[in-house]
């Protein structure tokens, strides 16, 4: 006599979550949901920092407008953000953003001798040769050496220049300095705190849609 054949099929919907959520952990498919998270936490430190009015003392100390600078931070990311084995790294696409972070020593660029350091309103946010009036250097002499060098870059008195508006005698925009140092703030990004929460909110979301 022929035995019969038996087979047995057992389902269960656990089984099936349990190989997506280790084929997802395995290819990191939740560095997306970490890098989106992560970049939204940037953003929102950089919009605080922008509205905050100890970021930006020199505007203020010379009753100018803020340059922006921090929105333009967050406007630069974006979405950019890479996954790999080691992690999510988000990038800030903004040439002052790791001056701004690590501070340091700044010098003038090749070619150039000095830093213009705005001393106006006017000049602050604006490159020294936009400026809306003609400038001359001031020069200061020192008696002891003998030697002399420019100190300032002060309206052009003689008239106007280059269709420039005529300038008012002797104002200084924009003093030279041969370098400065920055203090660094690292409180222009989040903190870790603040940044763990943000993806471990979106790892546990993300363990809910696997």
């Amino acid at each position: 006599m022929t035995r019969p054949v038996y087979s047995l099929t057992i389902t269960d919907p656990a089984l099936d979550y349990l190989d997506r959520l280790t084929l997802g952990i395995e290819t990191m498919a939740y560095g997306k949901a970490v890098g989106e998270a992560g970049v939204v936490a940037v953003q929102r430190r950089l919009s605080e920092k922008n509205v905050d009015r100890e970021s930006h003392s020199t505007a203020r100390r010379l009753g100018a407008t803020p340059s922006g600078l921090f929105a333009d931070m967050a406007r630069s990311i974006g979405y950019g953000f890479m996954t790999s084995r080691d992690g999510v790294v988000i990038s800030i696409n903004h040439v002052a953003a790791s001056q701004r972070f690590h501070g340091g020593r700044i010098e003038p660029s090749a070619g150039k001798t000095y830093l213009t350091i705005p001393a106006i309103a006017e000049a602050y946010g604006v490159r020294a040769p936009d400026a809306p009036v003609g400038l001359t250097p001031m020069i200061r002499r020192d008696p002891a050496t003998g030697t002399a060098r420019a100190v300032a870059l002060q309206e052009d008195n003689t008239g106007p220049s280059r269709g420039k508006k005529k300038a008012q005698p002797g104002r200084v925009w924009y003093w030279l300095v041969e370098s400065v140092e920055q203090r660094g703030d690292p409180k222009m990004l989040p903190d870790d705190d603040v940044l763990a929460a943000a993806v471990s909110d979106a790892i546990a979301t993300w363990f809910e849609e696997v």
